[in-house]
Order: structure tokens, then sequence, then C-alpha cells
């Protein structure tokens, strides 16, 4: 029996086992809807170096018909790392925990992990074997291991499109049908959706070639609450729209009739 066989069947061992909830799922500890607070002692709680955990901002802008405008910043996400020097190179992990944007408060939806090992590397055998024992058995999409998030929902995109950039625009794109720069929210690329409500989570694995006797050289973990960051970012596009709003009537409100 070969290397790949044996694989195949300690997967099959593993399908009886009960799913797992949606806050069960982590990766080191780090979880969706976590704080910042909880995500950065989760950091460094794994090792990171302290000094690389840095935390970005982002802002809106929205048009009263003459000028610009600014929402105040908001936390956007936290990235760290840490590394191992060895005879062949640095080995490195690091992380993107990506938060919703306001008004919703602040949650983690989005977890990117990337590990690059070139000393002594883990094989891809070995790391599928220990994350099908921690998650259960996953589906294989386009050479990816994929777990769903919850049990019983449905992929939010259509056929197996899975969006893996923690990139909210990206993901609403190939949710909804849009024209022009307008989303069609009862409209769905995946169009045995009815709601948003019906999209699953995911958490995916990406270690290129799923070969058990190569190299795990460059993991790559990528978890996404869809559903929850889309319905946030319609929160924060009709908080936006609101602010334009009250800016363009207090602009009105506050201009002279010409003398003529």
């Amino acid at each position: 029996m070969n290397k790949l066989t044996r694989v195949i069947l300690g997967f099959l061992g593993f399908t009886l086992m009960t799913p797992l909830l949606a806050d069960e799922f982590d990766i080191v500890g780090l979880k969706l809807g976590m704080t910042v607070e909880e995500v950065e002692e989760t950091l460094l709680a794994h090792g990171v170096i302290p000094e690389s955990v840095q935390q970005k901002h982002q802002y809106f802008q929205y048009f009263d018909g003459a000028e610009l405008h600014d929402t105040e910043s908001f936390l956007h996400s936290v990235t760290a790392g840490k590394e191992v020097r060895g005879e062949k190179g640095r080995d490195q992990d690091s992380f993107v925990v990506v938060f919703n944007s306001p008004p919703e408060e602040q949650r983690v939806v989005a977890i990117t992990r990337t590990i690059k090992t070139l000393n002594n590397p883990t094989t891809i055998g070995q790391y599928m074997s220990a994350l099908n024992e921690k998650y259960g058995e996953p589906q294989t999409i386009n050479g990816r291991l994929v777990w769903w998030i919850e049990e019983g929902k449905q992929n939010c995109y259509a056929a197996n499109n899975l969006v893996l950039s923690p990139n909210i625009d990206q993901i609403m794109g190939s949710i909804f049908l849009s024209g022009g720069k307008r989303y069609f929210l009862d409209r769905f690329q995946n169009t045995k959706l009815t709601s948003v409500d019906d999209c699953a989570g995911y958490l995916v694995y990406d270690m290129g070639m799923l070969q058990p006797d190569a190299p795990a050289t460059r993991v790559t973990a990528t978890m996404i609450d869809a559903p929850t960051w889309v319905k946030a970012n319609l929160k924060s596009m009709e908080w936006v729209d609101k602010l334009q709003q009250e800016a363009t009537e207090a602009r009105l409100g506050s201009s002279t009739k010409p003398t003529l």
C-alpha cells in the first residue's frame, strides 16, 4: 500500500467525528468573533515578536456635493509574526487578522496565517493527518482543503469558487450580482441562495499539490466569516450614506440665496 492510500484511509477513519461548532474552529487559538484585545493576547501567547504586533487603520470618505469628508479612522487589521533562522534560511510564521468596519462592534471576520518552513519541514501528509484530527474530514476544492462553518450551510459563491483574499469588496462582488457600483442584494451569484444568512463561513488550507511525501514548505490557512462580514459591511454602507446625506443637507441649509 503506498503512502497516498494510507493517508486517504486515515481520513476515512475520522468520518464519524462530530462536526465542530462555529466557535470551535481556531488557528493557533485565533477565532472568528474575537476582540482586538483577545487577538493580541493570543498572538503573544503563540510567541510572535511583540514589536511585530501592528494595528492598521482605515477610514471611509463621503461627498456632500462640494467637499470630500473623512470618517474617524477605525481598526482594519492586526498583523504579527515570528521567525527562526536556520541553515537553509529563515522559517517564518505570519498573521493578518481582519475586523469588520463600524458602526457594528468590531470583531474578527477573517484570519490568514502563512507558514514558510525551509529547515526540516513537515511533510504534507503529516500536515493533512494533523488537520484532519483537529478539524475533521475536509472537502478538497481546487487542490485546497476546505471546512465549512457552520455545518449545513451553503457556499456563498457560485460553483466551487472561493474568495481567499480577506477583501470585503471581492467577497461582496462574488456573492451578489451587480451593475456598475450597485449590488443587487436579492440576487446571488450562487442561484441556490435566498439569503446571506444561508451562507457558510469557511476554513481553507493551501499547501500546493497534495502529495503526502512532499515537504510542506509553504502553508496558508485562511478562515473567513463571510456572512457576518457582509452584513456588517452593509451596515457600514448605510452609515456612510446617512453621513453623506446629513452633510449634504447641512451644506445646502447653510448656503445663501444668490443676489439677482
